[in-house]
């Protein structure tokens, strides 16, 4: 996917072509993970609990403010469902609207 935008420059050689590419995305790169790190110090400095849920409802992410929030540590909160963080009622209930999403 990250190819996908590239376009050539037809002014120059396959060599300098793909080197003029390698190098935007090398800069890419570097401008994702320091968005990524911006994102994570943001997150980690904040007093929220901040949760990355992904489709598949598994939590991906749990910020340090989570613990204080739902008493589980971050560590332990991710990799599982979402559902362990609400009431049997509730859990069943959201599982049931995904289903049908």
């Amino acid at each position: 996917r990250i190819l996908a935008h590239l376009e050539l420059d037809h002014s120059l050689e396959v060599p300098e072509q793909v080197n003029a590419m390698l190098d935007r995305l090398d800069s890419e790169r570097v401008a994702w993970r320091e968005s990524e790190e911006r994102f994570r110090t943001m997150v980690e400095a904040s007093s929220d609990a901040v949760l990355v849920v992904g489709r598949d409802n598994v939590i991906r992410f749990a910020s340090g403010a989570a613990q204080a929030i739902v008493g589980w540590p971050p560590a332990e909160l991710v990799g599982r469902d979402l559902g362990v963080l609400m009431p049997e009622r509730l859990a069943a209930a959201h599982r049931i609207r995904l289903d049908t999403d």
